[in-house]
């Protein structure tokens, strides 16, 4: 135990080490790149100072580094460096450059108020991309900036073009660093955190040893204490032994005078012996008398046992002859059963064959009946959405040039209702022939749910913005499934999800799956749960059906076709979907794979 808790000990210390020498590479990095930002911005006043002076604000660990650079004469065109702390904005006075870093929550604002028109250089690190003129951030171990040109120019300063190309030019870019430093800076806290529970671990270990030795401690007084009552003891023992040597020479006296008693007893031993002696004689006679008759008795027992075993065999063969008789007449019984069953069973499974036949024949016409039919109403939907869709085009392409002429207000708002009605109209037909292709037999492959979610969440991207929707998903499973279908799935409930959004609440979206198993079988249920208006329970059985809409388009607009293209496409799966919701408490979708 004592060897583990010194090896967890020294880890830990070295642990320590490493963290504290990564933590000193960081800031030696931080004043390169400070020194390197001074080496290429450009001063319109350069003669006006006589040292390039660089100041830091707050107690930061770079402050350390900078000094070092400072104490080894280090110059930035041909001036020497200074390096001075700065407690407050207030101080920025007379210096050419500033580093602040953001962790010590100094406002940029206030900060570039306070150097305007003073062609004084702000370096920041960890701030938003272009709040500062430079501004960098560490992406494990290595450090990313980027530049905002606008803010340099406005104070008269330049950088040099080759310097330039280095940085980060998308905000794109720069928030995807920033997130990742964010990541890296979390997993440093969470490592931090876990070395400091360690360490209290340690520290409730050590306490507990403390304990055990001061309990060690007080066992030991507790035994010297009882060597000592054993000591007072032995002495008490000694005096003891002294009374006990006087009462042994009382007993022995007394030890003789009991052997003389006992040698007159022998005596009289002696002489009883004798007597039994002589009984002991007469009860052998009376044993010779006794054998003989036993043996007499074995003669008759043989005699007996011998008679017996005749009348045994005579019942065995008697027994025998019955049992013979008896399962003769049962085999016989058994064999014609058997026979009975043997010939029913043929009747019955003929007649089963033959009927077993004419369902096949029925079930193959029915087969062939239905793939015919279902064929048919394909070429039909089709056709159907093909020929319908072509005077809608024609209706919708008349309404737009009838737009682009001369019409007054009343005819202006007719002909936009129109081609409102025309998009409408070809929606409704798309969907129908989508919902109507949704039954065709599909392979299924194994699907990680997690992917079909995001790339449902990327088809939604505009309406995501558009709505400042907020989406989260879960660790989600594998399962077997179609994966386009299942992303249809996905995008449509997500999508009613954002759609029917409470006026002014941004909408939040979470999905999550979880296992569950009835008697005989274990499926996956997912949950796709909103802050929306929510769904009365009288409306809650019908939404699944097609062209059934609880609001009309000036609401909320839709077809009514997406929750049962969901149905058909859960059903495809083997599984089941429902809601549960109150009105303005939001929705939870649910369904099973």
């Amino acid at each position: 135990m004592g060897m583990k808790n010194s090896i967890i000990f020294i880890l830990m210390l070295i642990n320590g080490v490493c963290f504290s020498q990564n933590e000193k590479i960081k800031n030696k990095q931080r004043a390169i790149l400070i020194y390197n930002f001074s080496q290429q911005v450009t001063w319109p006043n350069p003669n006006e100072f006589e040292n390039f002076t660089i100041g830091v604000l707050g107690q930061d660990p770079v402050l350390a580094e900078l000094k070092a650079m400072e104490n080894n004469g280090r110059t930035v065109k041909g001036k020497k460096i200074v390096v001075l702390n700065l407690s407050e904005v207030e101080d920025i006075e007379n210096i050419q450059m500033v580093y602040v870093n953001r962790k010590f929550n100094f406002d940029m604002k206030e900060l570039l108020q306070k150097v305007r028109g003073k062609h004084i250089l702000i370096a920041s690190e960890d701030y938003g991309f272009n709040e500062s003129m430079i501004n960098m951030i560490n992406i494990d171990d290595n450090f990313q900036f980027e530049i905002n040109k606008t803010r340099l120019n406005r104070e008269n300063l330049s950088i040099s073009t080759a310097f330039a190309k280095m940085a980060i030019t998308s905000a794109a870019r720069w928030q995807e660093l920033y997130r990742q430093s964010a990541i890296s800076l979390k997993l440093e806290k969470e490592r931090v955190l876990s070395q400091k529970k360690l360490l209290a671990e340690q520290r409730i270990l050590l306490e507990k040893q403390k304990n055990q030795i001061n309990e060690q401690i007080h066992q030991i007084d507790q035994r010297n204490l009882e060597i000592e009552r054993q000591r007072l003891e032995y002495d008490s023992l000694g005096r003891r032994n002294n009374r006990l040597r006087v009462r042994y020479r009382q007993d022995s006296a007394f030890q003789i005078q009991l052997h003389s008693q006992l040698e007159n007893q022998r005596i009289e031993i002696e002489d009883k012996k004798k007597d039994l002696a002589q009984v002991d004689q007469e009860l052998r006679s009376r044993n010779e008398e006794l054998q003989f008759q036993e043996e007499e008795l074995e003669k008759r027992s043989a005699l007996i046992k011998e008679q017996d075993s005749i009348l045994r065999k005579q019942r065995e063969e008697i027994n025998y002859q019955r049992n013979f008789t008896i399962l003769f007449i049962l085999i016989s019984f058994f064999v014609f059963v058997a026979g009975f069953f043997i010939w029913r069973s043929y009747r019955i499974k003929k007649k089963s064959e033959k009927e077993l036949k004419l369902k096949n024949e029925e079930i193959e016409k029915q087969k062939k009946e239905l793939e015919f039919r279902s064929k048919e109403s394909e070429e039909f939907a089709y056709i159907a959405s093909h020929d319908l869709q072509a005077p809608l085009n024609s209706m919708n392409a008349l309404a737009s040039l009838l737009l682009m002429g001369d019409l007054n207000d009343d005819a202006k708002e007719n002909t936009q209702l129109i081609v409102q009605l025309t998009d409408k109209m070809k929606k409704l037909i798309r969907g129908l022939l989508e919902y109507s292709q949704l039954g065709k037999a599909v392979e299924f492959s194994t699907v990680d749910c997690n992917f079909v979610a995001k790339s449902a969440i990327d088809n939604l991207d505009q309406i995501i913005k558009e709505n400042e929707a907020t989406v989260t998903i879960a660790e989600l499973p594998s399962i077997e499934g179609h994966e386009i279908k299942l992303i249809l799935l996905f995008q449509n409930l997500i999508g009613n999800a954002i759609k029917f959004k409470k006026p002014g609440v941004p909408p939040e979206v979470r999905i999550s799956a979880e296992k569950v198993k009835d008697e005989n079988t274990s499926s996956w249920k997912f949950e796709i749960r909103d802050n929306g208006i929510g769904i009365a329970p009288e409306a809650q059985d019908r939404i699944f059906a097609i062209f059934q809409r609880l609001h009309n388009n000036s609401q909320y607009e839709g077809t009514g076709i997406g929750l049962a293209h969901c149905k058909k496409i859960v059903d495809l799966h083997g599984g089941k979907i429902w809601v549960e919701s109150e009105v303005g408490k939001g929705s939870s979708f649910y369904f099973t794979i």
